[in-house]
C-alpha cells in the first residue's frame, strides 16, 4: 500500500490489510472493527485485536461533516499527534489516552481505547446528571493543562519510535501480542518536537506548539468571524477579541476543551481532541467549555438550577487550581467575553449546538447579543446576567 494511497478507515477490509501490512495486527488475529459516531471532523474507527489490545483510530476530514462548507487541512491531525505526546506528561494520570502510532501521509493516527464501561460526559449532562465531582475535576485538568504549561511544564520522557516515526512498530509476537519491553527501549532518533538543550519548559512549548493555523481554521473563523458577520453590530467586538487573543502567549490551549470531548471512566475523566492545541490564549478554553454549561442550563428548565451552580463551581474550582495565571491582567474578562462570543457562535456560527430547538436558539441568540454590547466583566457576573435573563 503507497503512501500516496488513499486509505479509507471506514472500510474496514482495507484498514485492516493496512494494519497488518504495518505490523500493528497479527495476521492470525480476528479482529472487530466499530465505527463511532459523533464526530464531525474525524473517521473515527475502534479495532477490538483479539489479543487484549483495543486502538482507536482517527483520520482528519478535508471537509468537515457540517450542514454548511467548513475546510480545513487534514495535516492537523499531526498536531492533535503532538498534543498526545506532550498531554501524558503535562496532565493529570490517566486523564489523555497513550499515542501509538502516527502516520502523517495518510492523516491518521491510533491511540489506546478507553477501557469500556465508559460514558461520555456531554451525554451524562443532558440525561440531568449533574455530578459536581466530574465538575470539579473538569476544572482542575484544565487549570492543570493551563498551570503546568506555563509555569511548571514537564519534560516529556522521549516517546517510543513508533510515537515519533509513526509507521515504526513494536516487533509482533506469535499470536498477535507486542513485546513491550523491547518495543520502548529503542533508542528513538532525534526529533524536532521533543525538548532539548538548555531552553526552559515553557520555551519548548512556545515554540513546538506555535501553529496556530488550525485554531484558526477551525475556531476563530467557522466560530468568530463567520458569527460577526451574520451580526455586523457585533465586528467590533469580534474584532477586538480575535486580536487580543491572537496577541496572547501564555500557555497551552487546548481549543475544544467541552463536555463532548470527555470520557467517564470509573469516575475519573478523560479528555479527547487535541487537533487544535497551540501555544495561545487560555481564556479561550474557559469560554468555551463555561459555554457548554451555560447552553445546557439553558436547554434544561429542570436542571436549570444544578447547571448553573456547575458553571459558578467550575470557574471557583480552576481559578482555585490554576494560582496566579488567573489575576494576569484582563484575564478572566477576556474569559467572560470569551463566553459570550461562544454563546452566540454555538447558535449562528458554524457549528451550531444540536440540542438547541429553533426558540432556545433565538432566546440565547438575544441574551447573548444583548450581553456583547456591554459585556459583564467577571465570569460570575456573566453567570448571574444569563439566569437572569433565562427567567
Amino acid at each position: 500500500m503507497a503512501a500516496t494511497d488513499t486509505l479509507n478507515i471506514e472500510r474496514f477490509d482495507d484498514l485492516l490489510r493496512y494494519l497488518r501490512q504495518y505490523g500493528h495486527l497479527a495476521r492470525l488475529d480476528l479482529p472487530k472493527v466499530t465505527r463511532l459516531e459523533g464526530g464531525v471532523s474525524n473517521r473515527t474507527v475502534r479495532v477490538d485485536c483479539g489479543d487484549g489490545r483495543v486502538l482507536v483510530l482517527k483520520q482528519a476530514l478535508p471537509r468537515l461533516r457540517v450542514a454548511t462548507e467548513w475546510f480545513s487541512d487534514p495535516r492537523r491531525i499531526d498536531q492533535e499527534a503532538l498534543g498526545l505526546r506532550w498531554l501524558e506528561h503535562l496532565a493529570p494520570p490517566g486523564a489523555i489516552t497513550p499515542l501509538l502510532f502516527h502516520d502523517p501521509d495518510r492523516h491518521l493516527l491510533a491511540m489506546q481505547a478507553v477501557p469500556l464501561p465508559h460514558e461520555n460526559w456531554k451525554t451524562q449532562l443532558l440525561a440531568g446528571r449533574v455530578e459536581l465531582r466530574h465538575v470539579e475535576q473538569f476544572a482542575r485538568l484544565l487549570a492543570t493543562l493551563h498551570q503546568r504549561s506555563r509555569d511548571h511544564a514537564a519534560r516529556p520522557t522521549t516517546p517510543s519510535r513508533a510515537a515519533i516515526q509513526g509507521l515504526d512498530s513494536p516487533e509482533v509476537r506469535p499470536g498477535g501480542g507486542t513485546d513491550k519491553a523491547h518495543f520502548e527501549s529503542r533508542e528513538p532518533r532525534a526529533h524536532p518536537d521533543l525538548p532539548s538543550g538548555p531552553s526552559s519548559p515553557r520555551a519548548d512549548l512556545a515554540r513546538v506548539f506555535a501553529n496556530r493555523d488550525f485554531f484558526e481554521s477551525l475556531r476563530l473563523e467557522p466560530y468568530y468571524r463567520f458569527t460577526a458577520a451574520r451580526h455586523p453590530a457585533t465586528a467590533g467586538f469580534f474584532s477586538e477579541l480575535i486580536a487580543e487573543t491572537l496577541d496572547c502567549r501564555l500557555a497551552l490551549t487546548h481549543g475544544d476543551y467541552s463536555p463532548k470531548n470527555i470520557l467517564v471512566h470509573r469516575d475519573r475523566l478523560v479528555l479527547l481532541d487535541h487537533e487544535v492545541i497551540h501555544f495561545g490564549d487560555p481564556t479561550f478554553d474557559l469560554g468555551f467549555s463555561l459555554t457548554h454549561l451555560l447552553s445546557k442550563a439553558h436547554h434544561l428548565p429542570s436542571q436549570r438550577e444544578d447547571l448553573l451552580h456547575a458553571a459558578r463551581l467550575y470557574w471557583q474550582c480552576y481559578r482555585r487550581t490554576v494560582g496566579d495565571l488567573a489575576w494576569t491582567a484582563g484575564f478572566e474578562s477576556r474569559a467572560a467575553r470569551h463566553t459570550l462570543g461562544c454563546l452566540l457562535a454555538r447558535v449562528d456560527g458554524r457549528s451550531p449546538l444540536e440540542y438547541l430547538s429553533g426558540p432556545e436558539r433565538d432566546r440565547q441568540q438575544g441574551i447573548a447579543l444583548t450581553l456583547i454590547a456591554k459585556p459583564p466583566a467577571t465570569i460570575p457576573g456573566l453567570i448571574a446576567e444569563f439566569e437572569r435573563r433565562l427567567a
